[in-house]
């Protein structure tokens, strides 16, 4: 099985992708399922973040992941300037996907059955534009967005898809209310309506490739359960972090650690694999 990941910091490996002009990469392999760099990777969560999880603990047959998700990435760049600048949005990874492995090399082959495309977006397309004014029209169109570069996804072969929703972001430490203020509800309502619109665009994207297996992952209650009961995740409280990923409910002040990365792996292995 051979999982392509479109995303954020989130989901971040590191992975270098080869094409011209650079140094081969090795690719996943059984020993490394992300290929590059060294197991686990680079990535936000203290070691293992929720594909590393999908692909070594709840595979039911050999999984491979090409991770082209980056830091700061948003939907497009055209639309929402993402932080840094430079990050390379859902355009660019496909971009990205197509230049180095799109049309199945033998290093890389691919085709519908075996291949599942996951797509998790959304958490800084909100939070650096929750403050501006009309936010709510542009969210909508940034979701028609992703689910357009989707398709193109689509296009390319895919189908299998699994498509996640915005996490509640107001509990990590560095969003929470008494950090913003007034702001604070705004932040919620973001949330909100982002998830509104992609279940909304969810649907239609269902109905109209009827031929996919398209899911849809909610996760909110994952990051309320550890935040309401962190000894449940082996955390002494709600807000302290842990650049192990392992004994706080939080990698850093705007990251889960790893026990959140695992409970979601599990699920979307589930969603993917059954």
């Amino acid at each position: 099985m051979l999982k392509d990941a479109s995303g954020d910091s989130f989901s971040r490996s590191g992975f270098r992708y080869n094409r011209s002009g650079i140094e081969p990469q090795p690719g996943p392999t059984a020993e490394n399922p992300i290929g590059n760099p060294k197991w686990p990777g680079i990535t936000s969560s203290g070691g293992m973040n929720w594909i590393m999880y999908m692909v070594s603990e709840f595979n039911y047959t050999l999984s491979l992941a090409y991770i082209f998700a980056r830091s700061g990435s948003v939907v497009d760049s055209e639309m929402i300037t993402p932080h840094p600048s430079d990050a390379p949005s859902f355009v660019d990874q496909i971009g990205h996907f197509k230049g180095s492995m799109g049309d199945s090399p033998d290093y890389a082959a691919w085709d519908g059955e075996n291949a599942v495309a996951a797509i998790w977006f959304g958490v800084n397309d909100v939070r650096v534009t929750f403050t501006e004014p009309n936010i709510i029209d542009l969210l909508e169109k940034v979701v028609i967005r992703l689910f357009e570069l989707t398709n193109d996804l689509y296009n390319l072969g895919f189908r299998k898809f699994i498509i996640i929703e915005v996490p509640p972001i107001n509990l990590v430490p560095r969003l929470q209310k008494h950090r913003l203020g007034d702001d604070y509800e705004k932040l919620l309502y973001s949330i909100e309506r982002w998830n509104g619109f992609l279940r909304e665009n969810f649907v239609l994207f269902k109905e109209s490739h009827k031929d996919c297996k398209s899911v849809l992952l909610e996760i909110s209650d994952i990051f309320w359960g550890a935040y309401l009961d962190p000894q449940s995740v082996g955390a002494p409280n709600s807000n302290c972090t842990d650049k192990k990923g392992v004994n706080c409910v939080w990698y850093d002040p705007l990251h889960p650690g790893k026990r959140i990365h695992e409970l979601l792996a599990e699920r979307a292995a589930e969603a993917a694999w059954s």
